[in-house]
């Protein structure tokens, strides 16, 4: 999933990062000069956790985030790969509007 923000590069990486925690996603790296972001949660009913990789790229005077989410150990995400990413984006539409 992508989208553009109309924020400074810094204020969307530290947005991200905030999301992360606020959704109770552990983040396992961060590299603020790269723009890459990557995180896990935990196993649940549905799932064995998901993987999750954001990259924060400059684009002129705006900051493109693009999320990725992929089910760890199964075949079939159950649609939450799709909702991991949507309330990331979610989160930071929050903190940044």
């Amino acid at each position: 999933m992508k989208t553009t923000f109309n924020s400074s590069y810094d204020k969307v990486f530290k947005a991200c990062i905030s999301a992360l925690d606020k959704l109770n996603m552990s983040v396992e790296y961060f590299n603020k000069n790269s723009g890459i972001i990557e995180a896990s949660t935990k196993a649940t009913f549905l799932s064995w956790g998901e993987d999750i990789k954001i990259h924060i790229i400059r684009e002129g005077g705006r900051t493109v985030v693009k999320v990725k989410s992929d089910a760890s150990a199964q075949l079939i995400s159950w649609g939450k790969d799709s909702k991991n990413e949507n309330d990331i984006i979610d989160a930071l539409k929050k903190k940044l509007n």
